[in-house]
């Protein structure tokens, strides 16, 4: 039997992005090799690729030099992000005509993924054992689902696209019911905020682009909904275990102190919101703030502008929490303005699942700052191919 190579290909890299960080990579390494064998040694031309780095490169290391940072963590994230944005280069020229084939697997993984939640929830609420064992809360019986992704709230971000296409996209939910409800039931029971977030941005979206007559007593109600869920005093239980006050209490202790905060100030919080603040203040006091101070610089920065013997110091200090952090940290204001640029630039209205991709970026900004973890090369690279597509159909 004949393999089809490029269908088999798109199996290989949703399968490596689930399974996370060295999945990922070796996933790519195989592909690689398939590639050369598929293609007799011949490789597709790279050339951008090679320039785009060279300019980062010849950006980035001044910068280091100049603060006095060591180049070891500029070498380390260097070399992993040309190794992904290489392959996955080769990938998407492989595939770029096949685009609606790869979305189509990258809904079947997400309900292969969330079919392995709902076992993993089940079993944890009868017998209180993760088989994927990582994310428990305290009360050891209920549990956020993150299936075999590492967080829960790796999981809730991977599926955004997903749950957005199900919710955009007319006739799927009818027509792929059994997927959609699990996909969506899964991305609720992650218990993250960023989920909850993106999912109701996703239906606010829906609401202003479906019911133009009634579109704002629709938002109207749906801000006033989440007002009094932040606002409230009381969120379904008094119980400090309870998700949805660990989620109202993420709100209420970070977004007053955004404006205006100090060490001081988050050191005090929930170990989330310190997370948030402090990697933004370290982002805000590194020097350099227009260009930023370099690539895989942002740990740097916070060793040096911030020092603590609080028990939560270092929380995230090597991602930034955020993508959207880091890049502002790394990059500093040229960096967030050609982020934005390039989200703009290719984004395709007439493509539903290049609308999906927004609310995954934003998720990525506000929570998920490595460069190369489940897939963020991966949907870069998609959402740029798309920008020419005007549709996506999905046969399965």
């Amino acid at each position: 039997m004949r393999i089809n190579f490029v269908s088999f290909s798109q199996w290989l890299i949703l399968c490596g992005i689930v399974c996370g960080k060295y999945g990922e990579v070796i996933m790519l390494i195989l592909f690689f090799f398939l590639l050369l064998t598929f293609k007799k040694g011949q490789i597709y031309n790279c050339k951008g690729i090679i320039v785009f780095f060279f300019l980062l490169g010849s950006y980035t290391i001044p910068l280091l030099l100049f603060n006095g940072y060591s180049l070891a963590k500029f070498i380390q994230q260097y070399t992993l992000l040309f190794f992904c944005v290489f392959i996955y280069r080769q990938f998407f020229i492989l595939n770029r005509t096949n685009l609606d084939a790869l979305w189509n697997k990258y809904i079947r993984i997400s309900y292969y993924v969330s079919v392995l939640g709902i076992i993993q929830f089940i079993i944890c609420l009868f017998i209180g054992i993760d088989i994927f064992p990582n994310a428990f809360v305290p009360d050891g019986r209920v549990m956020r689902i993150h299936s075999i992704f590492q967080e829960a709230g790796n999981l809730g971000t991977f599926l955004i696209p997903a749950v957005a296409y199900i919710v955009f996209s007319r006739n799927f939910f009818l027509t792929h019911i059994r997927l959609s409800l699990i996909v969506l039931v899964v991305e609720l029971l992650t218990f993250t905020t960023i989920a909850y977030t993106a999912f109701l941005l996703i239906f606010v979206t829906w609401c202003y682009t479906s019911f133009k007559s009634i579109r704002y007593l629709l938002m109207g109600i749906v801000v006033f909904v989440f007002y009094s869920f932040i606002t409230s005093t009381q969120v379904l239980s008094d119980n400090g275990n309870d998700l949805f006050l660990v989620m109202k209490t993420k709100f209420i202790q970070t977004i007053p102190k955004a404006d205006n905060f100090s060490p001081n100030d988050f050191e005090m919080l929930n170990l989330s919101s310190y997370s948030i603040l402090s990697n933004l203040w370290v982002a805000s006091q590194a020097p350099m703030r227009m260009t930023g101070t370099g690539l895989g610089s942002h740990e740097l920065n916070y060793e040096r502008v911030y020092q603590s013997d609080d028990p939560k110091y270092g929380s995230n200090k090597t991602d930034a929490y955020s993508l959207l952090i880091r890049i502002y940290s790394e990059f500093g204001y040229l960096g967030l303005f050609l982020f934005f640029v390039f989200l703009i630039k290719f984004y395709n209205p007439a493509n539903v699942m290049s609308k999906c991709m927004i609310f995954l970026f934003i998720s990525m900004g506000v929570r998920g700052g490595h460069y190369t973890l489940y897939g963020v090369v991966f949907f870069s690279f998609f959402y740029y191919y798309l920008h020419t597509v005007s549709y996506t159909h999905l046969r399965a």
